[in-house]
């Protein structure tokens, strides 16, 4: 599997055009939304896209890479949004938070991978109007955190992956041993030679005459 990741950072901010308990306590309930994303066609069925081919992928909440942990919205049923609280007392001005957001490709996407000739091939998923933050403002009551109340605000980022089609290759020495003998007949030794690519990628192997040729 191949996983990387990235930050999310939400900032609120209070003014004096606040209500007095709000400013003196300012708390806020956040939930951060985020849908299938250009190429999905669930939150549980994410996909980056190159033209009409697609690469599997999902978004977690955490680094469990759990199904639990997906990183959805209430829209979708059986995901979760990320989700938090921020306060504090007398924090005029502002408050952030940052989270870390993790993603993972499972190895069994890339075998339905399209060859690009041996160019590398890179894969975008596009969140516009795929992200939203709701959020609600208290002070020393707080609502209750259901993600559905509140005012609401859009946001957008792009997932992207590049596949490098490129091979590994190995080969054995050939060591034919110590023969004090006579050769009275070929003597044969055998190798291996073994060739990891990028899947769908075509290789060949050809071999010349080597660093020495006899006579």
């Amino acid at each position: 599997d191949y996983f990387a990741n990235g930050t999310l950072t939400v900032t609120c901010n209070w003014t004096l055009l606040g209500n007095l308990g709000v400013l003196l306590l300012p708390n806020v309930n956040i939930c951060v939304n985020a849908g299938a994303g250009s190429g999905g066609t669930s939150v549980t069925t994410r996909a980056m896209e190159n033209g009409s081919a697609r690469l599997a992928y999902n978004l977690y909440r955490d680094s469990t890479y759990a199904a639990s942990s997906v990183w959805g919205s209430t829209a979708q049923t059986g995901t979760q949004p990320v989700t938090t609280r921020m306060g504090g007392l007398l924090a005029l001005g502002s408050l952030s938070q940052t989270f870390t957001v993790y993603a993972r490709i499972p190895a069994s996407a890339l075998s339905g991978v399209p060859s690009s000739g041996g160019a590398d091939t890179t894969y975008v998923a596009d969140f516009s109007g795929h992200g939203a933050i709701q959020y609600s403002f208290f002070g020393l009551l707080a609502p209750a955190a259901d993600c559905k109340t509140g005012a609401s605000a859009a946001f957008s980022f792009k997932v992207r992956a590049t596949v490098t089609n490129n091979c590994y290759i190995n080969a054995d020495t050939l060591a034919f041993g110590a023969n004090n003998r006579v050769l009275t007949a070929a003597v044969r030794t055998v190798g291996t030679i073994s060739v990891q690519c990028t899947a769908n990628n075509p290789y060949s192997i050809a071999l010349n005459g080597g660093s020495v040729s006899g006579k």
